[in-house]
């Protein structure tokens, strides 16, 4: 393909998620760097993020009605070309301020930009129309499999339809799917060491953000967009921080005092470790190890604009014999399969593979043997992953007390609240429940 046309959103978006998909790419990572790169006015950077994160959402459903008015071999279609009518299906199902006859025209536009064969534009243009005009109302057929049917209708990957379904039924299952795909929120963690969520409320609102305070947490705001948001003052200054609540809710469990030596294990990018650093004042050391160098800096330069004195970044694993019984509190936020948080890794319902899940498991139960042996008697192990399966979850936990009779589980309602947690008294959140992030966590007490 062409370099990126930097002030179009819709050639953007399409290089964007054609690169997702042949690269397997992080999509916000990629659109953070093109959005920098562009001249866009933010109305356009706002329509390349939506195209992006949309189409990407909703990839298996768009792709078999394109599919299905396709004539020839959709596999010999050039990608960019696949990407363009699959992209404006989008636009015409999921968008209502842009009329039809505009986004066809600038479809066939594009197709002629990227100009690989001079009678793609023509494809692209009948294609479009003829959906206009006999498709645009019909449904997707039915499926003589019913997990089938429902992967095809909410856009997910079969597989994962049939693991949740055989873990909690149908009906919980098309609730996750629904809440996968609806556009996620964000969560503003307040700095109070710069300054309040009443100040920051009344600045966001005088700038025209939708916005409101948490139901979970005192120090959060809630907006439905981010656009700009890290280009300002504010953000700069460091009164702000962009985090899901359920991540901060691992936090709050953890319960962090003054004067405490803490590590948070996988710490990179930063946001659970600020987090700490901020229900402490910057009054307790805390060691954050990553073993991913690039990830490490993020962290260094969060650390900076934060303004934190007694963060200790440290590129390491888990495994610090000279550390063993040294710390008050050990968080591990484990590597795992991320099924909790669909909504807003876009792309990762598509990369995810069912045989991942054995090795996360396998590397979740080794990881939380180590962790534990840097906690002191008397002191905590969170245990905590961004994933809604409970063979990462409780199972693991489960496994850990039989074999770690030196510890055991602190129920979370002393630090929670009622809502987020479950009748085992672990930390569990759920997309479609709580509109937020799916979490779990655990607090682990090693006995004195």
């Amino acid at each position: 393909m062409t370099l990126m046309i930097k002030d179009n959103p819709r050639q953007i978006a399409v290089e964007i998620i054609q690169r997702v998909f042949s690269q397997k790419s992080y999509a916000d990572i990629l659109l953070e760097k093109a959005l920098a790169k562009s001249n866009m006015m933010l109305k356009d950077k706002a329509l390349c993020t939506e195209l992006v994160y949309g189409t990407i959402r909703w990839k298996m459903k768009l792709e078999f009605i394109v599919k299905r008015q396709f004539r020839g071999k959709w596999d010999k279609a050039p990608e960019p070309i696949k990407w363009i009518l699959i992209t404006a299906l989008y636009q015409m199902l999921y968008l209502d301020k842009i009329p039809d006859y505009a986004i066809v025209n600038q479809a066939v536009a594009l197709a002629k930009k990227n100009n690989i064969n001079g009678h793609w534009g023509g494809v692209v243009n009948g294609i479009l129309r003829t959906f206009v005009r006999d498709e645009k109302t019909k449904d997707i057929p039915g499926h003589k499999d019913k997990v089938e049917a429902l992967a095809l209708k909410w856009s997910h990957p079969g597989w994962m339809i049939q693991k949740w379904t055989d873990t909690w039924g149908s009906d919980k299952a098309i609730l996750l799917c629904k809440a996968n795909n609806r556009r996620p929120n964000f969560g503003l963690r307040v700095n109070p060491l710069r300054t309040n969520r009443e100040d920051l409320l009344e600045i966001l609102i005088s700038q025209g953000f939708d916005a409101q305070f948490s139901r979970y947490l005192d120090n959060f705001i809630i907006v439905k967009k981010i656009s700009g948001l890290t280009e300002s003052e504010w953000f700069k200054k460091g009164h702000f921080s962009i985090q899901d609540e359920s991540s901060a809710l691992v936090v709050q469990l953890l319960n962090a005092a003054h004067e405490e030596k803490i590590v948070d294990l996988a710490a990179a990018p930063g946001g659970k470790t600020f987090c700490i650093a901020e229900q402490v004042a910057d009054k307790a050391d805390i060691i954050a190890c990553d073993i991913h160098r690039n990830r490490l800096k993020m962290l260094i330069r969060g650390r900076k604009r934060l303004g934190f004195l007694r963060v200790f970044p440290i590129l390491s694993n888990c495994m610090m014999p000279g550390l063993s019984n040294s710390f008050d509190k050990v968080l591990l936020d484990a590597p795992c399969s991320g099924l909790g948080v669909l909504r807003r890794r876009v792309e990762l319902r598509w990369h995810r593979q069912e045989k991942d899940i054995d090795k996360i498991i396998s590397v979740q139960r080794k990881l939380i043997d180590q962790a534990a042996l840097l906690v002191r008697p008397g002191g905590c192990l969170i245990y905590s992953t961004c994933s809604i399966q409970p063979e990462e979850n409780e199972e693991v936990i489960s496994d850990f007390l039989e074999t770690h009779s030196d510890f055991q589980l602190e129920r979370a309602e002393s630090f929670l609240p009622a809502s987020v947690v479950t009748p085992a008294g672990m930390m569990r959140t759920w997309p479609d429940i709580h509109g937020i992030d799916g979490a779990f966590a655990a607090r682990l007490q090693k006995k004195e």
